[in-house]
């Protein structure tokens, strides 16, 4: 998993929500920059893109489980 940001308000809320999605298993590949994605580097608002896991084995696509992904990605955002 991880998070792309810019601001620091982003930044802040891409660790909190990748810490969540850690929570269920997934390994975290950290928050990094996303100056060079147009979805979080063209708005006034904190803004994330959360890759929230690449399923390219057997053993991921076991973990993923898009409700609780869901539920990560909410506490994570209101933590």
């Amino acid at each position: 998993a991880e998070v792309f940001a810019v601001s620091p308000k982003g930044c802040q809320l891409a660790s909190k929500v990748l810490a969540e999605i850690v929570k269920l298993g997934f390994f975290n590949r950290g928050v990094k920059s996303g100056s060079h994605l147009y979805v979080v580097n063209a708005t006034d608002a904190p803004a994330i893109l959360i890759e929230p896991c690449f399923v390219s084995s057997p053993k991921d696509m076991q973990l993923y489980d898009a409700e609780k992904m869901a539920c990560a990605i909410v506490a994570g955002l209101t933590a």
